[in-house]
């Protein structure tokens, strides 16, 4: 399967993609999004991958991520709060899947960022 080159199939994955971006904290199975995209799981599976570099799964798994990292940065809500706000079944599991993204647990980001000022840790 090649990327799709039909502009309303980029369209509908442009359009999946962005709506991953725009809700992190919402559970989307693949089977949804490929129907979405009118194809077979398995070839949305393979062309989301082409486009984006990474499964559905690791797309919507980072961008969760990627949204702690900024709630971590810019709001007081605790680690449990945040967890719970992004869909994540319990804290120890968004913890353990935090610090194997970021490289540090949640709160230690947050001090870090907090000492430095930025957010790159």
């Amino acid at each position: 399967d090649q990327v799709p080159t039909n502009s309303g199939d980029m369209q509908v994955m442009h359009k999946i993609i962005n709506e991953l971006n725009e809700m992190p904290g919402e559970a989307i199975r693949t089977e949804k999004l490929a129907e979405i995209a009118d194809m077979s799981p398995a070839q949305f599976c393979r062309t989301f991958k082409k486009i984006t570099g990474s499964t559905p799964k690791q797309y919507a798994l980072k961008v969760r991520i990627d949204r702690a990292k900024e709630l971590l940065q810019h709001s007081v809500l605790s680690a449990g709060e945040i967890s719970e706000q992004l869909g994540f079944s319990n804290q120890s599991y968004f913890t353990r899947v935090f610090r194997d993204q970021a490289g540090v647990p949640p709160l230690e980001y947050r001090l870090i960022c907090a000492g430095t000022g930025a957010g790159d840790a």
